[in-house]
């Protein structure tokens, strides 16, 4: 018995189309996880717990002494976004983590230290 060469071509093309998906797949994934995971560093409350602040990493640092994006998200108490910064840490391509933060809630502002490897001190004002 003999396979016809339109079944053989057939076949190649229907295990090609299988690897290119299962490529494709994987790439979306590592640029997924590269470019827009979200980690969550730190969630900081106010005194009286009206305001959650909430730090997270947006992707990974770019490749390989890059700096790291990062955004301040600033909630209220019925998980309501009331406020969002996005910016930058130069952090010798690595990872940012709670002591690259400091945080300070005032009666109608929190106040964030950020704290790099490779810059100064930048501080951002979310109001409330």
């Amino acid at each position: 018995m003999s396979l016809k060469p339109r079944k053989i071509i057939k076949g190649i093309f229907v295990m090609l189309g299988i690897v290119a998906v299962f490529m494709g797949i994987l790439v979306a994934g590592f640029i997924y996880v590269t470019e827009y995971k979200i980690h969550v560093i730190s969630d900081s409350f106010s005194a009286d717990r009206t305001y959650r602040l909430e730090i997270d990493q947006v992707g990974d640092p770019a490749w390989p002494y890059g700096s790291t994006d990062c955004r301040l998200v600033l909630y209220s108490k019925e998980d309501e976004k009331i406020r969002e910064k996005d910016f930058s840490v130069a952090n010798d391509g690595k990872n940012v983590s709670e002591n690259n933060f400091s945080i300070r809630w005032e009666e109608e502002q929190v106040i964030v230290t950020v704290y790099g490897e490779e810059q100064g001190y930048m501080e951002y004002t979310l109001q409330y």
